[in-house]
């Protein structure tokens, strides 16, 4: 499922646009610093933009799930968010399990 809502994200949300502003600073920042620095810094940037994007995605696929329960309450289904944390709680462990039994093997 979380393939199914990645896809989806992308799909979307995509990738921002870049802003110039954003370009002409790094550019200034690039001639200023060393190779080491920048090296560095570019590090930072990924981890920085790795999170960020997590948390879009998580925040994506929340909403997403909320919308789904939603329209199942709509039409005079009954959906509980604390059940299906239960539920997801139950999958990662049983994944969990599941992956330690292979390395033991």
């Amino acid at each position: 499922m979380k393939d199914y809502m990645t896809a989806l994200y992308l799909r979307f949300c995509g990738s921002p646009e870049q802003d110039p502003e954003a370009e002409a600073l790094a550019r200034q920042l690039r001639e200023r610093l060393d190779k080491e620095q920048r090296r560095t810094l570019l590090k930072l940037i990924d981890r920085y933009n790795s999170y960020c994007e997590a948390q879009a995605e998580a925040a994506f696929i929340a909403g997403f799930r909320l919308a789904a329960g939603i329209a199942m309450e709509l039409r005079g289904g009954w959906y509980s968010f604390e059940e299906e944390e239960e539920r997801r709680g139950n999958e990662c462990r049983s994944d969990q399990s599941t992956a330690d039994s292979s390395r033991n093997e």
